[in-house]
């Protein structure tokens, strides 16, 4: 709230209520929240700190396919799994560092449950307390998938909807990239006004638009995010999770 400061919100509408927690994995989450719709849950969960993946139920009837997970009562990275890195299962991202995927048997998927490896987070121990943030796909309003690059304008990607947001990276050294609508639309689906996850660097633009955000997908204009050859993972999402909706 610092005066004059510009801010960004993006939000993620979990339900307006605590749903019951998830009894379909081997823990039940101390607290959870739950949108099907959205293919969105987020869980608070306990774990001990042996070398073993342990489920929690996610509330959802898909496998996650994005999740970000953080041990919130120690300084520590945010680890994120996404289903298209190399080895699904046996590597993670960090969403607050640029490094490349870091090899640890961390996850595991199912249609109503998510595991996660607490002797892969540092510091975990019995009574600490893990955040997870886990997304499955709707059609028409999310898509979390991965592209090659071309390093050439044109680079087309589609997802079936009107990209509102989109964040990007590659699988290796490299860091995850927003743009989306909100911020800067110059009303041709053009956006140049890029932030960074993976450091705390101001906003910046370029002087080309760098990505297309489109009626049915998004489309890479310059090299960047779009090196030869070069594998990237992305997540994307519409306005609201209505298979007719519109972004607006």
């Amino acid at each position: 709230n610092t005066q004059n400061d510009d801010f960004v919100l993006w939000g993620w509408d979990a339900g307006s209520a605590a749903a019951t927690a998830s009894t379909d994995g081997q823990y039940t989450p101390s607290a959870q929240w739950i949108n099907a719709t959205a293919g969105f849950s987020m869980a608070l969960t306990e774990y001990d700190s042996t070398n073993a993946v342990k489920t929690i139920g996610t509330g959802l009837n898909t496998p996650v396919e994005f999740a970000m997970v953080k041990n919130i009562d120690i300084a520590d990275n945010w680890r994120c799994y996404h289903k298209d890195l190399s080895v699904p299962n046996e590597r993670y991202l960090r969403l607050n560092s640029s490094s490349s995927e870091i090899t640890s048997s961390m996850w595991s998927t199912s249609n109503t449950t998510f595991g996660i490896n607490g002797a892969g987070l540092v510091g975990v121990g019995d009574n600490q307390d893990l955040l997870a943030y886990m997304f499955t796909s709707i059609p028409g309003f999310s898509k979390f998938g991965k592209y090659v690059g071309t390093n050439a304008a044109g680079n087309f990607i589609h997802t079936g909807f009107d990209v509102k947001w989109l964040m990007v990276r590659s699988r290796g050294e490299d860091g995850w990239v927003i743009n989306d609508k909100g911020r800067d639309f110059n009303g041709q689906y053009g956006v140049d006004a890029t932030l960074t996850a993976s450091t705390d660097g101001a906003e910046y633009t370029s002087s080309s638009l760098n990505v297309f955000l489109l009626s049915n997908g998004f489309q890479l204009n310059s090299a960047t995010h779009n090196g030869t050859n070069t594998t990237y993972v992305y997540a994307a999402f519409a306005a609201h999770p209505l298979k007719t909706a519109r972004a607006q």
